[in-house]
């Protein structure tokens, strides 16, 4: 994931005029997804979530609905399913 994350923003921030610096943080914990997850952000003072919007399966992630029904910051679901050319 840490890589997908750095090829990420080498591709779609590389070509700003400004350098953009983001502070990113991945975290693995045990426990309810939706309550990690929440959980996790409120521990690291997080100004954002940013969380895939489908499950292994190609649906609608439930996790990914709590998330953004339980959160006080702001979430970012991402279509993880999709091939995008």
């Amino acid at each position: 994931m840490q890589k997908r994350v750095e090829v990420f923003c080498e591709e779609e921030l590389g070509s700003l005029d400004k350098v953009v610096t983001l502070d990113i943080e991945q975290r693995v914990v045990e426990g309810n997804y939706t309550d990690s997850i929440l959980a996790q952000a409120k521990l690291s003072n997080a100004d954002m979530i940013v969380m895939g919007s489908e499950n292994t399966f190609g649906h609608h992630s439930q996790t990914t609905r709590q998330v953004i029904k339980g959160a006080k910051i702001p979430v970012v679901a991402v279509p993880t399913g999709k091939a995008f050319d």
